[in-house]
């Protein structure tokens, strides 16, 4: 099935949310804290991530003060952009997806996969730079994993997921549109094409 997909990433129009004081640092002094902290954490963030927490994880929070930065509301969706690729979706069977598949997988309410094969040349390029960050983690990860021997269950607990919505057009040959929930790279088939765990499906009025 021809779809759209759309990838979500934020952006700061407000000049004022990430705005700090013109006075906070002396001319080079950002540059080596931000160096500084990066080498102080850079080992513990992704050691207690492994662990399951028994490291101790230094708080994020902290650094907005620290570096005399205002922290923007995470729940101000004016921040939230959603950037498109056009893409072609087949279910778990290798079979083109059908609107009739979208349609049960919205009324089971049950996770799925599904393989999407990218059109990279229509791909935007928030999107390119969004899907290639989580392609990016999905490997660190696997690979973080494969090399301390690390089971399948503990790789899957800390597979990076996105929420991702979609669009197509069904049998009245009208738009519409979809929200994909919790969704996980389970597997990159190729540069353009991938298996993906959709926990939910759910049909929404616009992107």
């Amino acid at each position: 099935m021809e779809a759209k997909l759309f990838i979500q990433y934020y952006t700061y129009d407000d000049d004022d949310k990430f705005d700090a004081s013109s006075d906070y640092y002396k001319d080079g002094e950002y540059a080596k804290l931000m160096n500084s902290e990066y080498e102080k954490s850079k080992d513990v963030v992704f050691e207690s991530m492994s662990s399951g927490g028994k490291v101790s994880k230094p708080s994020a929070g902290s650094y907005w003060e620290q570096y005399g930065i205002s922290a923007p509301s995470q729940n101000d969706d004016k921040n939230i952009r959603y950037s498109s690729t056009n893409c072609i979706l087949y279910n778990e069977n290798g079979e083109e997806e059908s609107v009739d598949g979208i349609i049960d997988h919205y009324v089971d309410q049950k996770p799925f996969i599904e393989m999407v094969e990218i059109d990279c040349d229509s791909s935007e390029d928030e999107f390119i730079s969004e899907f290639s960050m989580w392609l990016k983690e999905h490997k660190k990860i696997s690979e973080f994993m494969e090399k301390n021997r690390v089971g399948d269950d503990v790789v899957w607990k800390y597979e990076p997921k996105r929420d991702l919505k979609l669009s197509f057009i069904n049998k009245a040959n009208e738009e519409v549109y979809a929200a994909l929930s919790d969704c996980r790279v389970m597997d990159i088939i190729d540069d353009k094409t991938l298996i993906v765990f959709i926990g939910k499906l759910t049909l929404v009025d616009k992107i």
